[in-house]
Formats: structure tokens, C-alpha cells, sequence
């Protein structure tokens, strides 16, 4: 009696820490879920442009928070990637001297930092590079001229690539991607002279 009573005892502990071990399983891919969801479209890199206000600082999405931030991938060495980024730096500046709340971030590898100069050369905006192996390429899932828009909670709103051109209504999106993350508050009121007035006829 006693060989079947511990018999089934430890029945009853392989079958409780069976069930802990599935909890903890189960825990820990949830854990994966939301670290890949908030991870995925994450990145600090440092920036290489010395025309850049961030020149010298690891820049990314949360860097640059409570903006719109455009996030183009290319090639260094390569005329059309270069012809785009400038595309866009022209755009980028247009919209930073109107005041709105935007970021551009040129994306390149390791192996084609020869061609560095050729990005940096009149373009203001932050550009970094990814070292082997590129998991920051490899994460986004990126391609040579993808152009990323995140809004200003970090979320991706539009994945495009940009081989053939630049969307020429790429600022318009911008534009409306911030009125509508942030609360439109005009600058001041106006009371004006309703005509006719019925109250005081003339």
C-alpha cells in the first residue's frame, strides 16, 4: 500500500510541475511576441553626417519621439540611391524651415562606407550605417531605396519603394500624418463684424 501511495504522489508532482513548465513556456512566447512587436522597427546607430544636428549621437525611432520620421535604405556608392536621398533631403529641409516636427535618417552598410561622401555632401539630415551582419536591414526587412514612414508613436504607415521616384505628394502625407497625431490648436481667435446685423439695422 505504501509503494502505491507514493506511486500516485509522484504522479500528482510530475503532473503540476508538467503544468508550470507549460505556463512558463507559454509566458515566455508572449514575452517574444511583444518584444518583436515594439523591437522590430528599432535602432541606434550613429550618425555620420557632420552636417547633421545630431552628427556624433546614436539616432533611431525613439530618438527622434513625438516626430514623423521618414527612414530610407541605399547604397552609398550607387547614383540612384544617392539621387533619392537628395530627393528627400530637399523635401526634409523644406518641411523643417516650415516648422513641422519631421526626420529623415539615410540607412546605408558597412561595406559601402567609401561612398559616404557621396550622401553627405549638401544633405542635412542624420545618416548611419548598419555592421555586419545588417540586422537592422535583415529586422525591417529592407531593400536598396525602401523608404519607411513611422508616425509619431513609432508605428509604420506607409513601406514603399522609391527606385523609380520620389511620391510627389510625399510632403502632403507627411502633413497630414502630424495634423492628425497631434491636436490642431489654432494660433489665435477672431471675432468679426457679422453682416447684416439684424440688431442694429442700418
Amino acid at each position: 500500500y505504501k509503494i502505491k501511495f507514493f506511486s500516485f504522489d509522484c504522479l500528482i508532482i510530475v503532473y503540476y510541475m508538467n503544468m508550470i513548465s507549460i505556463r512558463i513556456k507559454f509566458l515566455l512566447y508572449l514575452l517574444f511576441l511583444v518584444t518583436l512587436s515594439f523591437g522590430q522597427y528599432e535602432y541606434s546607430l550613429e550618425d555620420v553626417n557632420s552636417n547633421s544636428d545630431s552628427f556624433g549621437e546614436n539616432v533611431g525611432p525613439s530618438y527622434f519621439s513625438n516626430k514623423i520620421t521618414l527612414h530610407y535604405f541605399g547604397k552609398f556608392t550607387w547614383g540612384t540611391c544617392t539621387a533619392r536621398f537628395g530627393e528627400l533631403n530637399v523635401i526634409y529641409d523644406n518641411l523643417k524651415e516650415s516648422g513641422y516636427n519631421v526626420e529623415l535618417i539615410g540607412i546605408s552598410k558597412e561595406e559601402w562606407i567609401d561612398g559616404l561622401s557621396n550622401w553627405t555632401n549638401g544633405n542635412k539630415s542624420a545618416i548611419c550605417y548598419d555592421m555586419p551582419a545588417y540586422p537592422i536591414w535583415d529586422s525591417w526587412g529592407a531593400s536598396i531605396r525602401d523608404l519607411y514612414i513611422l508616425n509619431t508613436a513609432g508605428d509604420i504607415i506607409s513601406q514603399q519603394n522609391v527606385t523609380s521616384r520620389i511620391p510627389t505628394d510625399l510632403d502632403e502625407q507627411i502633413i497630414s500624418l502630424l495634423s492628425t497625431d497631434t491636436e490642431v490648436i489654432p494660433n489665435k481667435f477672431i471675432v468679426k463684424q457679422n453682416f447684416p446685423n439684424p440688431f442694429n439695422p442700418m
